[in-house]
């Protein structure tokens, strides 16, 4: 038994065990969107990543792992919770956690960005500051993704700004679409 036994973490994981890492860590997309932010950030090109918005930072947690070794990865929220920074440490991934408000993160990350997730505010003065603010940062070939656009609310107002933004943008939806409330976009290259 002279093999060294690693922690699962310490492994290239899979979309499926990241998925259960992020759960367990605290995360409140399902497994559905879990794997379809995996199969995004793989998807994107080699460059900085980031998340707006992380909560616990199960879904940076999730993502990271498809990122590992090809740019820096930040997560930004207005107040970052001592279970994310804990999450993150225990975990040992390589990403730089920035507390400040979403729209104002764009201006401490290296760019242009690979990969955003923008999940921070849903309302008005929140989506539609942080859509405009990052936006212009995605490298060409690079993806954005949002989450609660299919969230039916009336305070939510993902889906009103992203259509609008979209309409002039004309950027590649990434396939499968929106999936629960997650879709992705692609920067023309």
């Amino acid at each position: 038994m002279g093999n060294r036994m690693k922690r699962q973490w310490d492994l290239p994981l899979s979309r499926e065990e990241a998925a259960g890492v992020a759960i367990a860590v605290g995360t409140m997309l399902g497994r559905e969107r879990l794997h379809l932010l995996y199969d995004l950030a793989k998807a994107a090109p080699d460059g900085p990543a980031a998340e707006v918005g992380i909560w616990w930072g199960g879904s940076l947690i999730n993502w990271s792992f498809a990122r590992e070794g090809r740019g820096p990865m930040y997560g930004v929220d207005l107040v970052v919770k001592p279970e994310a920074r804990t999450a993150v440490e225990y975990l040992m991934r390589p990403v730089e956690l920035i507390q400040c408000n979403s729209w104002d993160g764009v201006y401490q990350v290296e760019k242009p960005l690979a990969f955003v997730f923008i999940d921070a505010g849903h309302g008005l003065g929140e989506v539609d500051r942080d859509l405009p603010a990052w936006v212009p940062h995605v490298m060409p070939g690079g993806i954005i993704a949002f989450d609660d656009y299919n969230y039916w609310k009336p305070t939510v107002i993902v889906n009103k700004v992203v259509d609008a933004w979209q309409v002039g943008a004309k950027w590649e939806m990434v396939s499968p679409g929106v999936v629960d409330s997650l879709i992705a976009f692609r920067r023309p290259v």
